[in-house]
């Protein structure tokens, strides 16, 4: 008789699991392991998370979680073996507020007045009848710089906050020396901390948030020297420009000059540097957004209209104001040329991918005809026209046939992103693997298309009649569309046809539903339209609507739905709606079934389980500790702080 035989790998030993309990302690605790064995953290939830701390003995008195004092800070160390602060977070799913742009909102009672209300032009400001009885207003810029509400951070609803930042308001000159100022990051990374949730550094130059020392003689760790100021003037989606002039006066930096780039690539570099120095700031960090090369919001555009506003061939003047062709300016003083734009976001992705230790994803918000269109000094939109005092703008002039195609720059990025090219950002190499970091999105999706009387859009497929769910994935070789409602075509395909982690920024508050008396059915049909309409995973919505809907609706599993009026669904004749818990859930759960996680970038970013194997080869005992950084504070007995002997 023949017996089979198991093969057992004596060298593996099992790992050592350890319970992370729902009231911040783990259990059991403390552990001792020998080195090359591994321990598994069981039972984590979407806000836990595996952070080292420093040695408890050296400051016995210090807050352990971080929150009052900074004493036992760990800066992560991404080549120690043993650094097991995870799990990893990036290509991150689920809904996400928007951070303020200017100083943030103040909720007060509504018998309250808000500063804007007492203004020559007063404000309305959104108020709300809250479930607690009580009614609210939302006041506009009282608030810190950064400044989220603290109702935002607490909402179980959401998975985090993008936080916008100026890099103007972050690195400034103090009497002619540059220093950064991180008071106000370090304020809201504390708070994403301690709530468990997760923050996306989006840090933005354009007509606000570029410093004016920059082209300026400077002191300090700011070093290349004064960039050469470009002046421009532009407006930002609408037809024609605003208040019967030329649009906005904008002074910036040109990414093809050196001196800009460097500037911004070393603010990139020293916030890394800073968001490491914890880690519980790092564990949280979403992912970093691709800018520098803005407009108004930080999407990717820069001033680009060589306005014609009667299509006579002449540049025309409006009020007192000259209008200027962008492109010329562009082409003649910034050295514009497409290439040039191109390497400029593979350096800036470059040194998001390293400096955040290839470990967070980027973002990129696409504007699909964005930037402009510039071949040359000798061929750019408008090389044809005239000034208002008849000169032509080339000599000779030039003729609009071979102007460059508009969309051209936008589809070179974001192939240029997912295939990776920024790993090699001035050569040639590139890898697809590293582009799955890569992370697009469009800042404007609105309701869906049946919702407003529109037709489907082309890369619609059919909500299941029994789960009332979309079906996934949407066939290859559909693609969004322009019908009215539908999901920017370019985001779209980033995930129907290219795979990508990819998702949306609803419209703005006013926009996306300006006839409601509230704003939650408007989110909920951007919902929709981002799910049935293309492969999205994540929904960036304004905090005005995420407030109202919390005071009014309630938040998490027991909330009410966003829409009960909802009489139709995509063709279907049952009435469905969502709580925006179940979205967000939906979304994380949209994302495992999307993604292949077989990308070491793409793996799960809330697993309910984390490992670590201690691999790191030691002379004698090595004691690490650490902590859950959204439980921690939550108690105080002596086991919310974990404790890892490891010996030879």
């Amino acid at each position: 008789m023949a017996f089979a035989i198991l093969a057992v790998n004596s060298c593996t030993p099992a790992a050592v699991t350890v319970t992370v309990n729902p009231d911040g302690t783990f259990s059991p605790n403390p552990v001792n392991i020998k080195a090359g064995e591994k321990i598994q953290w069981v039972g984590l939830t979407k806000t836990d998370s595996i952070v080292q701390i420093g040695n408890i003995n050296q400051f016995p008195s210090s807050d352990p979680c971080g929150i009052n004092d900074n004493d036992l800070d760990h800066v992560f160390a991404a080549t120690d073996p043993n650094e097991f602060t995870g799990p990893n977070r990036k290509g991150v799913s689920g809904i996400f507020a928007l951070g303020p742009n200017d100083p943030g909102f103040v909720q007060k009672l509504s018998t309250e007045t808000c500063t804007c209300e007492t203004l020559d032009e007063p404000c309305e400001p959104l108020q709300v009848n809250s479930l607690d009885g009580n009614s609210y207003k939302l006041c506009p810029g009282e608030g810190a710089i950064l400044g989220t509400l603290d109702t935002t951070w607490t909402n179980p609803d959401l998975t985090g906050v993008i936080l916008r930042i100026n890099w103007s308001d972050i690195q400034i000159d103090n009497q002619g020396v540059i220093e950064f100022r991180w008071d106000d990051l370090d304020r809201e990374m504390n708070k994403a901390v301690a709530n468990g949730k997760l923050f996306t550094l989006d840090v933005r130059a354009g007509k606000s948030g570029t410093p004016t020392w920059i082209f300026n003689d400077y002191a300090g760790p700011a070093a290349p020297g004064p960039v050469t100021p470009i002046t421009l003037k532009d407006w930002a989606s609408e037809a024609s420009p605003p208040g019967n002039n030329c649009g906005f006066d904008f002074t910036l930096g040109s990414p093809m000059q050196t001196n800009y780039r460097d500037l911004y690539v070393a603010m990139i570099n020293a916030m890394a540097t800073h968001v490491a120095s914890d880690s519980r700031w790092f564990q949280a960090l979403a992912h970093v957004k691709i800018s520098g090369t803005n407009l108004l919001s930080s999407e990717a555009r820069l001033p680009k209209r060589c306005y014609d506003g009667n299509g006579d061939g002449v540049l025309d003047t409006i009020g007192r104001d000259d209008c200027l062709c962008n492109s010329k300016i562009w082409a003649d003083e910034g050295d514009y040329t497409p290439a040039g734009l191109y390497q400029y976001y593979r350096v800036v992705g470059n040194t998001i991918y390293n400096a955040f230790l290839q470990r967070k994803s980027m973002g990129y918000q696409l504007i699909q005809d964005g930037f402009p269109k510039i071949e040359s000094a000798t061929n750019f939109e408008g090389d044809s026209l005239q000034d208002q005092h008849g000169n032509n703008l080339l000599e000779p002039p030039g003729v609009t046939s071979d102007d460059p195609r508009s969309i051209i720059q936008t589809e070179t990025i974001l192939q240029e992103g997912r295939e990776g090219r920024f790993i090699d950002p001035l050569g040639a190499l590139n890898d697809p693997s590293a582009g799955k970091l890569f992370v697009s999105q469009h800042s404007g999706i609105g309701r869906l298309p049946e919702d407003d009387g529109a037709a489907f859009c082309s890369q619609h497929v059919a909500v299941d009649l029994v789960t009332q769910r979309a079906l996934f994935p949407i066939p290859v070789g559909t693609n969004g569309d322009r019908d009215a409602g539908c999901p920017n075509r370019w985001a779209v395909e980033q995930g129907t046809l290219f795979s990508q982690i990819m998702g949306f920024q609803t419209r703005n508050p006013n926009e996306l539903d300006p006839l409601a008396s509230t704003q939650a059915p408007g989110v909920e049909s951007a919902l929709w339209n981002l799910t049935i309409n293309s492969n999205g995973v994540f929904l960036e919505v304004y905090e005005q609507p995420l407030w109202e809907i919390s005071h009014s609706l309630g938040t998490g599993a027991t909330a009410a739905v966003l829409d009960p009026s909802r009489t139709g669904l995509a063709g279907n004749p049952a009435p469905y709606s969502k709580n925006l818990f179940t979205w967000s859930e939906e979304l994380h759960d949209r994302r495992k079934t999307l993604v292949d996680q077989t990308n070491p970038h793409l793996r799960d970013p809330f697993p309910g389980f984390h490992t670590h194997t201690f691999s790191k080869v030691i002379a004698a005992p090595e004691t690490y500790y650490y902590i859950n950084p959204s439980k921690c504070s939550a108690t105080t007995d002596p086991n919310r702080v974990g404790q890892i002997t490891v010996t030879p």
